[in-house]
């Protein structure tokens, strides 16, 4: 497999999100991956416990929408 610049791997999570593939999100998130939640003041440690979010999300993930905008970054920093 050849290697991908940050930004084709950022837009491929992105892709996944918007079409909900849990597995691809599962692939491409880092074993140290963390979300912080600062509205709740949670956090999310690991790639087991974002995918168990996601599976037992209340009313499940069908219908729900996610738009991309914009993608801004470079090199290992994109938002």
């Amino acid at each position: 497999m050849s290697e991908k610049s940050n930004r084709e791997l950022v837009e491929r999570y992105i892709r996944a999100i918007i079409e909900a593939d849990l597995d691809t999100q599962d692939r491409l998130r880092h074993a140290d991956y963390v979300s912080e939640w600062p509205q709740s003041g949670e956090r999310v440690r690991g790639t087991a416990n974002a995918r168990a979010i996601l599976d037992h999300y209340p009313g499940g993930l069908k219908g729900a929408r996610v738009d991309k905008k914009e993608l801004h970054g470079s090199e290992d920093r994109w938002a």
